[in-house]
């Protein structure tokens, strides 16, 4: 799914010259980080122990985020 959901982002972002390639997929399973809200300590506390990469690089997690979020970006 996620190198499926990647190629449809570059397709998306093909006009802008703009290419996202695929670093690798880690999974970790904690049930505080699955129920997130946006800016909880949790969220904040996922991040800082799961992020990877330099600035330019995009790390991307799912989790339930409830029925009224579909996700966000920071």
């Amino acid at each position: 799914m996620v190198i499926v959901q990647l190629q449809v982002i570059n397709q998306d972002f093909a006009s802008t010259g703009i290419k996202y390639n695929l670093g690798g997929i880690t999974r970790t399973v904690n049930a505080a980080w699955y129920n997130l809200t946006k800016g909880s300590d949790e969220e904040l506390e996922m991040k800082y122990a799961l992020r990877q990469g330099a600035y330019r690089d995009v790390n991307v997690y799912f989790a339930d985020l409830g029925p009224d979020m579909i996700g966000w970006c920071s």
